[in-house]
């Protein structure tokens, strides 16, 4: 992991930020668990070209 912020919204919501680095394979399966969250209300997965 590169980064992680958290930030405290409002209505006792969270806003986590997760800045990954590393297999593909391991950060899809990452993204899959958070949607499958009862808590999750929205997660999005955004991945860049490997330099």
């Amino acid at each position: 992991m590169r980064t992680q912020i958290h930030s405290h919204l409002q209505d006792n919501q969270c806003l986590e930020l997760f800045i990954l680095e590393g297999d593909a394979s391991r950060i899809r399966e990452l993204s899959h668990l958070l949607n499958r969250n009862i808590k999750t209300v929205y997660s999005k997965l955004v991945s860049l070209p490997h330099e």
